[in-house]
């Protein structure tokens, strides 16, 4: 396009800073970025906004928030690209900043959000925070979809509420394989195996760690015999184990004298 003398729109930035993102070319990106600038194109949301999950997502957090703060008009894409630049680099103070000064804005946040804002509080220890975020999420009627479900499923598992885990689980309309394993790894950590063995039983489909989640809470809980048992029906069904299910089942035979 350039060789012919054509500049492009601002569809076509938002598309080669999208290309940029997906090969972690910064230095491109840098130089697409100043194309922008001598063009005018930098007052358009949208391209502003592939400009701030581009620099974002490749570490450039500098170059993010600078065009966050200079932009005249902002929607919900914007803060969240620069929360999810924050998360992605283990900032998670400052995702929670942003979350604070969001709603000083009267921003509503969304699903995306959500997830990035509990994570960072799982992160930080914050459980006085993340009680107040879960209460903002029903309060504003934030669509829990599947990743913002298994992320308060596993927060919930993490901390031992595994009541609170399974009115999360029951109220997703859609769930995956992530979702499933998450509950039984809460169950575990709870010591609640009848009901983590329950779960497991039901599960449409099984992956390596739904098989480890359950072979590692036997174990843990000193059913040692129950937990190589597993493992050999886990060997039956022809699923590969991974360094963890196998470090298990290599304590409970060590346990067991076998």
């Amino acid at each position: 396009m350039r060789q012919r003398g054509l500049h492009g729109n601002n569809l076509t930035f938002i598309y080669i800073f999208k290309a940029c993102l997906q090969l972690s070319d910064i230095v491109l990106g840098r130089a697409v970025h100043v194309n922008v600038l001598k063009l005018g194109y930098e007052s358009y949301l949208y391209v502003d906004n592939a400009l701030i999950f581009m620099y974002g997502s490749c570490g450039d957090l500098v170059g993010a928030r600078k065009i966050f703060d200079e932009m005249s008009d902002r929607d919900l894409v914007s803060w969240n690209s620069l929360i999810c630049g924050y998360s992605q680099c283990n900032r998670y103070n400052e995702v929670l900043g942003l979350f604070a000064s969001m709603q000083v804005e009267n921003v509503k946040a969304d699903a995306v959000t959500m997830v990035k804002v509990v994570l960072a509080c799982s992160y930080l220890g914050d459980f006085e925070t993340v009680d107040t975020v879960v209460k903002y999420i029903g309060d504003n009627c934030v669509r829990i979809d599947v990743y913002l479900g298994n992320t308060l499923i596993d927060m919930y598992g993490r901390r031992g509420l595994v009541i609170l885990a399974e009115e999360v689980f029951a109220k997703m309309e859609d769930r995956n394989v992530v979702s499933w394993n998450a509950m039984i790894m809460g169950y575990a950590k709870a010591r609640d195996l009848t009901a983590a063995k329950e779960l497991f039983d039901k599960m449409p489909n099984r992956d390596v760690i739904s098989w480890t989640s359950i072979v590692t809470g036997y174990c843990q809980a000193n059913r040692f015999s129950e937990a190589i048992a597993l493992f050999q029906q886990m060997m039956v069904v022809k699923v590969k184990p991974d360094e963890v299910t196998v470090a298990s089942v290599l304590s409970a035979c060590a346990r067991l004298a076998l």
